[in-house]
C-alpha cells in the first residue's frame, strides 16, 4: 500500500524553503515531499530514478537514504521484483521491523 504522509497546507513553510533551497535545481513540489518526508520519517530510504537526490539533504546537512536500482547495480531480479512500480518514479521504502532481515522486502508508505 502507498500512502501519502505529507499534508501539503501543514507543510507548506518547510516545502517552500527545501524549494527555494534548492531553486538552482529547479526542485519540484514532489522532490520537495519527499525530501521533507524523509526528515519525518528518518528511519526510511527513498526509492527513485533522480539523481537529485545525490545532492538533497534533510535537515539541511544529512545525506537521505536513497535506493536507486539503475545506479546501485541490484540484480535483474529485484527490478523485476518492483514491476508493481512501473510509472512510479517515487516513493518512501521502510522495513516492517527497526532491521531488515536477509530477503525482507521493504514496504512503501
Amino acid at each position: 500500500m502507498i500512502r501519502v504522509a505529507v499534508d501539503i497546507e501543514e507543510e507548506q513553510a518547510d516545502l517552500r524553503a527545501l524549494m527555494h533551497r534548492y531553486r538552482n535545481r529547479r526542485m519540484s513540489l514532489a522532490d520537495a515531499c519527499l525530501v521533507r518526508l524523509s526528515e519525518i520519517e528518518t528511519a526510511g530510504e527513498v526509492f527513485t530514478l533522480d539523481s537529485d537526490f545525490r545532492v538533497y539533504r534533510r535537515h539541511g546537512n544529512k545525506v537521505i537514504p536513497v535506493l536507486m536500482p539503475g545506479r546501485l547495480g541490484l540484480s535483474q531480479h529485484i527490478r523485476s521484483q518492483a514491476k508493481w512500480l512501473r510509472g512510479a518514479r517515487f516513493g518512501i521504502a521502510s522495513y516492517p521491523q527497526n532491521a531488515p532481515e536477509r530477503g525482507a522486502r521493504p514496504e512503501l508508505v
